[in-house]
């Protein structure tokens, strides 16, 4: 943290005391001064709260604290700077220059009160960063100006109405908007044989009802509009400010009609290499690429203030449900509706890219407040596990604070108190293996250590000496969002729950276990990324002859390879049906509608889905134009003997929705085979010779490695790394787990399966 010489008086935590942060005023390039005040969050004071990214601590440059000099990153200075007035000044608080960051009694205190902070704050400002403008206004220009520019944006009341059929025309016009509220309302629905149903091109997912005061701002989308028409034909020079503005003007206006309801379609009134739209997106990019999104803390600083949650991004200021709301409903369009499939399949990748790198970094903030809300009956640490698994791609400057910075957003209760206070004098490794240890005792399961992190990362860096088991939280391989994660998991039952010894802590990092080891590994692939993976048919077809499969080049679905599969399931299995479930990882996703930016969710594969994905597989490696594809009824259900056929488009979504479960469930993994002929996926940590196991309290089998522990305390037995959850197939709803029979309430192993009994070990 900083260099500081600023003396700080001691803080009453009994009664709620904090320090708040005076602004003095300034002109714009002064220096910034400020003093602190004492005061107690119990009285009224009004004051405002800064949200922002402490950024490089190796660029700085002094502020004045009370007549003492704060050495603050130049980050911290430019926000300040946006927040300054020339006139009056402000009380803000900043938690880098209000908190005295080298006394760890005093931070541990006071992040107790961060919530009720944020909670009393008058308002909250983010300090997105700089958008680059300053760079193209001569210092001479900016020494000029007692307060710099300020561009302001609004977001409308539009209310936005889904439907369980197409609306009738009457009463609504082009684009889903309503323009007589009565006549939309009693129009005729679909029993009626007046019932004119809108295009649903022209429909975004739902219909739209505008504010009576009108759109705010639509001045600026419409020259937004008109740039883009005339970029071809227009011969005026603009500097580079003016350009930078007028992008800058074109991306607000796309997210104001994305959060009205409006189609992303038509937000583009020309080529979609137009100057304008191309510049209007590079900023959307640029503004989802600022580190401050990155930050845990900012879930609580945004969700938590009572009032409007106000964006700064240099000299544009607009409220932060205008950015979330526009990238939460944005992949509706594209994604899940048919408004937009066209276009969005028409753009070219790097704006696809923009648009998802949007919606990705704005979308988190609704799904949150909404679980939390579906929440509040559950016990506080399974709260805390919703959060650490929703934002584990979020950083924290101290390792702690990915736990710490979480705890304000779970409400106490008398029934349910929660217990676990900031403490920045515990070590990290103590504070995980303690929040990894709740839950497995809380919840009577082992499916938080499935949270793994088993490569380089930045705890282990440190050399703090985390166990393999524990998580830290941090960002994880793959395209499933990580709070879905138990979502996909909890399908599987690969040692269904029942009595036994729950797992013990030993010498505070050896997890003792109750497991079973199933084979050992004998081959594996590379691990396979979406992102390096032009061609999916043919890694598709790599994979089918990795594990001894068969695929056809022909135009019709190859004949069931003659092969059967080692797994444990009865009846026995085709070689060709365990290779389509294992790379599906035998799961199908859905869309949730109930969240705006319509939430995943999965459910195990059937024999119709292993027929649509080998047709998938088969038109990414055969033209479809010209050929036929088909699939034997019977394969989808039907009892008769003939064939479904399926037109160019129908098949093209086919290969769409195949490529996506594919990915969900192998993107970053590998695939191996085992010396007795299982096969499945894994971490992209897994080796030859690592153990592939169940183990009591998981759902799914785990990849162990043997590992040292020889001299540790209490440790006695065999020792294994865990490496990481399996997928394999034939075994995942508990084909091999112990068949248990009960006397006098003891579980006995069945003699038949003694020779592979379980036994303990410990995970280190």
């Amino acid at each position: 943290m900083a260099m500081c010489n600023v003396q700080y008086d001691n803080l009453d935590n009994d009664k709620k005391t904090i320090r708040i942060l005076h602004l003095l005023p300034g002109r714009w390039t002064e220096s910034i001064c400020c003093r602190l005040q004492t005061c107690s969050l119990d009285d009224s004071h009004s004051f405002d709260a800064l949200s922002y990214v402490w950024g490089n601590a190796h660029d700085t440059a002094p502020i004045d604290v009370g007549g003492s000099s704060f050495q603050a990153t130049k980050n911290l200075i430019a926000a300040l700077r946006r927040l300054r007035s020339s006139v009056e000044p402000r009380a803000l608080w900043v938690d880098a220059i209000c908190i005295n960051q080298r006394d760890n009694s005093e931070k541990t205190q006071q992040v107790q009160l961060m919530a009720r902070i944020y909670e009393t704050a008058r308002s909250v400002h983010v300090f997105l960063g700089e958008s680059g403008i300053l760079d193209l206004i001569p210092y001479v220009d900016q020494q000029a100006w007692d307060d710099p520019p300020r561009i302001e944006w609004h977001r409308d009341d539009t209310m936005m109405c889904e439907t369980e059929h197409l609306p009738s025309k009457v009463g609504v016009g082009s684009r889903g908007i309503v323009t007589d509220m009565a006549e939309a309302v009693f129009a005729p629905g679909p029993d009626s044989p007046d019932y004119d149903p809108i295009d649903p091109l022209d429909l975004p997912m739902w219909i739209v009802v505008e504010p009576k005061e009108g759109i705010q701002e639509q001045d600026r989308m419409e020259s937004f509009f008109a740039r883009q028409e005339d970029a071809e034909t227009g011969s005026v020079v603009k500097s580079p400010l003016q350009q930078l503005r007028e992008h800058q003007e074109g991306a607000f206006a796309i997210m104001k009609m994305l959060s009205n309801g409006r189609c992303p379609k038509s937000c583009l009134r020309a080529a979609a290499d137009s100057p304008a739209w191309v510049g209007a997106l590079n900023v959307i990019h640029h503004i989802s690429s600022l580190p401050w999104w990155a930050r845990v803390w900012i879930i609580q600083e945004t969700i938590l203030p009572k009032n409007e949650v106000m964006v700064i991004y240099g000299e544009i200021v607009a409220p932060i449900s205008l950015l979330e709301v526009s990238g939460a409903i944005s992949p509706r369009h594209y994604e899940r509706g048919i408004c937009c499939r066209a276009f969005w399949d028409s753009l070219p990748p790097d704006q696809k890219t923009s648009f998802d790198a949007y919606s990705q970094v704005t979308s988190r903030f609704e799904s949150i407040r909404v679980n939390l809300g579906n929440m509040k009956q559950d016990q506080w640490i399974d709260r805390l596990r919703f959060l650490l698994e929703k934002t584990r791609f979020n950083d924290a400057t101290d390792p702690r604070d990915k736990v710490y910075a979480l705890l304000g957003l779970i409400e106490n209760s008398d029934s349910d108190p929660v217990d676990l206070i900031p403490d920045y004098n515990r070590p990290p490794k103590d504070v995980f293996t303690d929040v990894a240890m709740r839950l497995i005792s809380n919840n009577r399961s082992l499916i938080v250590i499935l949270n793994h992190e088993l490569g380089k990362t930045a705890l282990n860096d440190t050399g703090l000496g985390m166990p393999s088991w524990v998580p830290h939280w941090g960002k994880t391989y793959g395209i499933v969002p990580p709070h879905r994660l138990n979502q996909r998991l909890s399908l599987y039952n690969a040692w269904p729950p029942g009595p036994g010894k729950l797992p013990e802590l030993i010498s505070k990092t050896a997890l003792l276990v109750t497991a079973r080891r199933i084979d050992r590994i004998s081959a594996v692939t590379s691990a396979i990324d979406k992102a390096s993976t032009p061609d999916l048919g043919q890694t598709l077809t790599t994979l089918y002859e990795f594990f001894g499969g068969t695929t056809s080049q022909g135009n019709t679905p190859p004949p069931p390879p003659p092969k059967y599969y080692r797994g444990k399931s009865k009846p026995r299995t085709l070689l060709s049906d365990a290779i389509w479930r294992t790379l599906l990882g035998d799961q199908i996703s859905e869309i949730d509608h109930s969240f705006l930016s319509g939430g995943l969710r999965f459910r195990r594969a059937t024999g119709a889905d292993g027929a649509f994905f080998r047709m998938a597989h088969l038109a990414m490696i055969t033209p479809v134009v010209g050929n036929v594809f088909f699939i034997r009824a019977r394969d989808l259900g039907s009892g008769d003997g003939g064939v479904v056929l399926f037109s160019e488009e129908q098949v093209e979504k086919v290969v769409r929705d195949a490529e996506q479960n594919f990915w969900y469930a192998s993107d970053g993994k590998v695939f191996f085979k085992t010396e007795t002929g299982f096969i499945g996926s894994g971490p992209p940590e897994t080796k030859v010779g690592d153990g592939v196991w169940i183990v009591q309290g998981s759902l799914v089998p785990l990849v162990l490695r043997e590992a040292e522990c020889e001299g540790w305390e209490g440790v006695d037995g065999a020792c294994y790394q865990l490496v990481g959850y399996a997928y394999v197939d034939g075994i995942m709803d508990g084909e091999a787990a112990p068949k248990a029979s009960w006397k006098d309430g003891i579980r006995k192993v069945l003699k038949r399966e003694r020779k592979n009994a379980p036994r303990q070990i410990h995970l280190a």
